[in-house]
């Protein structure tokens, strides 16, 4: 079981893809092929694109510009 989800939304709030099962880094049991959140989060990112911001909810700024959010949830929903 993923231990957080992981989700990109647009200006809007609109999901832009399927959130991604993930772990916390410090994790103790972790499922073989399951990402760290931070490898998720670098997997929704599009080239050019970085993170401002620590917690369950970050931006996604390109050129100094938001153009997006990254949510970290504790289960889907």
């Amino acid at each position: 079981m993923p231990g957080r989800w992981v989700s990109r939304k647009d200006l809007d709030g609109m999901l832009v893809d399927a959130p991604l099962p993930c772990f916390v880094t410090h994790a103790i049991v972790a499922v073989p092929g399951v990402r760290t959140v931070e490898q998720c989060i670098a997997e929704l990112l599009e080239a050019g694109e970085e993170i401002q911001g620590e917690g369950d909810s970050r931006q996604v700024v390109k050129d100094g510009v938001v153009v997006g959010f990254i949510e970290i949830r504790y289960r889907l929903t």
